[in-house]
């Protein structure tokens, strides 16, 4: 049984790769199963660690979801790996045009991990894109949800939450366990052992609430001048000149930590005292 896997971005700075990452190798191992993962962007962080993992990869090394050039290379992604199964992380609206026309006769899944950020007004573009979606539908033999609030929002309204085709499978998560404390994160802050950290690591999006949790740990700080604070994600810079223009008013820049994005977040997470979570409406963030 062959499975493509689909999702946008091919960076692991995103949970939903992370989630992929974790559940890609194990269904792959299994015996008559075979993976593989399709990325609309180019190649990246996940392809290579998937690649490590013995799970094959494609990129369709497009601009976005609505690339002319995803018609062409995703038909041949599916033409190449000729999969018995789709499972639908994310699916760009070319790809859904593909599917839909092309390849009715399979078997489809799909994975929603959180709820879409709200938006102030639906324009015109967001409006054919629903329309596009809806004519060129895709009957899903199994939907999958990362939360039981997830589920409830999305199937509950539709009198669709009883049916037996809906499942809540929860965020996979590697623990490691054992491993003695190594201080990482005190090391690459420059401060000593015993210095209290407070933080977060996720990508910077509404639906974080990120204005929320840079506020909180400016609190902190401003309450204990003996914290030190480190947040772990990037976004884009309009939004990080909004959150560090908050910090500056708050006069903690000097114990405010801007780490970027970092490979190593899950090992760095372990040193901080507190962990902050403001997130609006994700099921179950692979950060926590």
């Amino acid at each position: 049984m062959r499975i493509l896997m689909l999702t946008t971005n091919s960076s692991l700075m995103d949970g939903i790769n992370r989630h992929i990452l974790t559940i890609a190798p194990q269904i792959n191992n299994q015996e008559g199963c075979e993976v593989a993962v399709c990325t609309v962007f180019s190649r990246a962080e996940l392809n290579v660690e998937l690649e490590s993992k013995g799970v094959k990869t494609y990129s369709l090394n497009a601009t976005n979801g609505h690339d002319l050039t995803v018609f062409l290379h995703f038909y041949k992604v599916m033409k190449a790996f000729r999969p018995d199964i789709v499972h639908s992380h994310v699916m760009a609206l070319f790809e859904r045009i593909v599917l839909a026309t092309c390849f009715r006769g399979l078997k489809y899944i799909n994975t929603v991990h959180g709820i879409r950020d709200k938006v102030p007004q639906n324009t015109p573009y967001m409006r054919l894109e629903t329309c596009l979606n809806k004519m060129f539908n895709i009957k899903y033999n199994a939907h999958c949800v990362v939360s039981n609030g997830v589920r409830q929002h999305l199937f509950a309204a539709k009198n669709e939450d009883n049916e037996s085709n809906v499942h809540t499978v929860y965020n996979p998560l590697n623990f490691e366990k054992g491993i003695p404390k190594q201080y990482k994160l005190h090391k690459l802050l420059g401060v000593k052992k015993d210095t209290p950290l407070v933080g977060t690591a996720c990508r910077f999006a509404a639906v974080k609430n990120p204005e929320v949790f840079t506020r909180v740990l400016c609190k902190v700080l401003q309450g204990n001048t003996l914290v030190h604070a480190a947040v772990m994600g990037d976004g884009d810079e309009p939004l990080k000149y909004r959150l560090r223009k908050i910090v500056a008013e708050s006069n903690v820049e000097s114990r405010f930590h801007w780490l970027g994005y970092r490979q190593d977040a899950p090992q760095l997470v372990q040193d901080l005292n507190c962990f902050v979570m403001t997130s609006i409406s994700e099921g179950m963030p692979t950060s926590i």
